[in-house]
């Protein structure tokens, strides 16, 4: 995960490369062949597709956001007073 933060935005996620396909799930179809292949478990299996799920692993949840809000909120709270 990683982050770029300056004085007015945050701005965070994942820089390598399949980070996409792991928070929004993919769907994988070959390119020249009619079906994939690959070893599972020792076996080799065809597939015509393979639909990986999303595993979000970036972004907020309700609590975050509830942190988030009581921060800038106490933050703006001390500049005004």
């Amino acid at each position: 995960v990683a982050y770029r933060a300056s004085a007015e935005e945050a701005e965070w996620g994942a820089s390598w490369e399949f980070a996409h396909v792991h928070q929004n799930g993919a769907t994988i179809v070959p390119k020249t062949k009619k079906r994939l292949s690959f070893m599972l478990g020792g076996k080799l299996v065809h597939a015509h597709k393979v639909t990986i799920p999303a595993r979000p692993f970036v972004g907020l949840s309700a609590e975050n956001r509830r942190e988030i809000e009581d921060l800038v909120t106490d933050w703006l709270g001390r500049l005004m007073a």
